[in-house]
């Protein structure tokens, strides 16, 4: 009982050192894999209306800008607020499209490649969420579209 004790003493110590919310002029760092236009396409074709335009947009920005930078540096290219960029941050991290890890001095960021067709229509969340966004007649439409190049 007593190691136990200690382990909540110092992850609630360790929370307590976490700043509680986003500091712009912390710098960031990201990871990200190598992109190519079959991504960019099925990012537009079937994440963009499952997040909006404000998570694309920092999602483009992210994958073409440098590796490290300051927050504030990304907030003055995409024209945000500090509360615009963390929605757009917590939809990419929704939809799995980013991980955020906050240090106490640096935010950590992993963007991922969007999924392909196939495996985005395999995850049955991902494709009931776009199901309840888009029409029926559009949805019919995107599914025929890319069946048809496969």
């Amino acid at each position: 009982v007593g190691s136990r004790k200690n382990n909540f003493r110092k992850t609630l110590a360790a929370m307590n050192q976490r700043p509680k919310q986003l500091n712009a002029f912390s710098p960031y760092t990201i990871t990200k894999n190598d992109f190519d236009l079959s991504d960019l396409r099925n990012l537009k074709t079937m994440y963009l209306p499952l997040i909006g335009s404000d998570a694309f947009s920092l999602y483009i920005e992210l994958a073409f800008s440098e590796q490290e930078a300051l927050i504030s540096d990304l907030l003055d290219d995409l024209n945000f607020s500090i509360s615009i960029f963390d929605i757009a941050r917590k939809k990419l991290e929704a939809v799995g499209l980013l991980d955020t890890y906050l240090q106490p001095e640096q935010l950590f960021l992993h963007l991922k490649r969007p999924l392909s067709f196939r495996e985005f229509f395999k995850d049955d969340l991902l494709t009931s969420f776009l199901y309840g966004i888009l029409d029926q007649d559009k949805f019919s439409k995107l599914i025929k579209k890319f069946s048809a190049e496969k």
